[in-house]
């Protein structure tokens, strides 16, 4: 009997317990709730202070992922591919005919024409009708200048022309006039005029711009050759400048010079600076 008595003792205390612990759960939520709602607040804190409660963790979940290895793939090198060769087993041609099929290629590929004669050079074609007299409002004749008489005109334009191509001058022929503008190797510019005088033709070679030595010899040379005269290469020309010091001259071994003082020999040399520095 007293052990029934003690279990019946037990519930009621278990039941007064938790009629214990609603009442406090009440009180603090009524507590910790506003006016008009409930707070969850409250609720969680009055049971975290119970100690009641138990954190809630996500569920984690593990993948195992197998390992990958790269693999670098390269592109195959390039390699440059032999010509055909043709074989020389021998076939039937269109018309026939049997033998080596290199032969046959041979036979009707084109051979290649290789020209070894030079390019025909520009001609001065002028005639006596187009030749006129030199006009009178012109500057004054050029001492670079000759007469030829007892030959045409285009037979005196054929020699001028094998004298520059010859002395390798470059020559434009006007259409308009009887002009020719030249330029030489040492790039002197010159012009050679033609004009119809009564004892024959006018030749006047007049410089533009360039060397004077250059342009003294092409212009000889030039009135040599209109005149039907041999003309030399350029490289078998004498050099027409000072060959020898002038020092080593025979006019200079015999000849006598004053005697300076000091101030005329200071005065020359400040002269020769000035000339030099301007």
């Amino acid at each position: 009997m007293s052990s029934k008595r003690n279990n019946n003792d037990n519930i009621d205390d278990k039941l007064h317990g938790n009629e214990a612990n609603r009442a406090c759960d009440v009180a603090a939520s009524a507590a910790a709730t506003p006016p008009g709602g409930r707070s969850a607040e409250g609720l969680f804190a009055a049971r975290g202070a119970r100690g009641d409660l138990e954190e809630e963790e996500p569920t984690m979940r593990s993948v195992a992922v197998p390992a990958h290895r790269r693999v670098l793939h390269f592109e195959p090198q390039l390699k440059r591919a032999e010509a055909p060769r043709l074989s020389k087993q021998p076939t039937l041609s269109r018309g026939g005919y049997a033998g080596d099929q290199s032969e046959v290629l041979k036979t009707h590929l084109p051979k290649p024409i290789i020209s070894t004669s030079k390019p025909p050079a520009k001609r001065w074609v002028v005639s006596e009708k187009v030749l006129t007299p030199r006009p009178t409002d012109f500057p004054p004749l050029e001492k670079t200048s000759r007469v030829v008489s007892a030959v045409t005109a285009a037979d005196l334009a054929v020699r001028i022309t094998d004298c520059l191509q010859m002395r390798s001058v470059k020559a434009n022929y006007s259409k308009t006039e009887v002009l020719a503008k030249c330029r030489s190797t040492d790039f002197v510019k010159f012009y050679i005029r033609l004009y119809s005088e009564q004892e024959g033709i006018l030749v006047e070679v007049q410089k533009v711009y360039g060397d004077s030595m250059s342009f003294f010899r092409d212009s000889r040379a030039i009135l040599d050759a209109a005149e039907g005269r041999a003309v030399s290469k350029p490289e078998e020309e004498e050099p027409l400048y000072l060959r020898l010091p002038v020092s080593q001259m025979e006019f200079i071994k015999d000849a006598t010079l004053p005697p300076l003082t000091f101030e005329e020999e200071s005065e020359s040399v400040n002269i020769a600076a000035e000339l030099l520095a301007s």
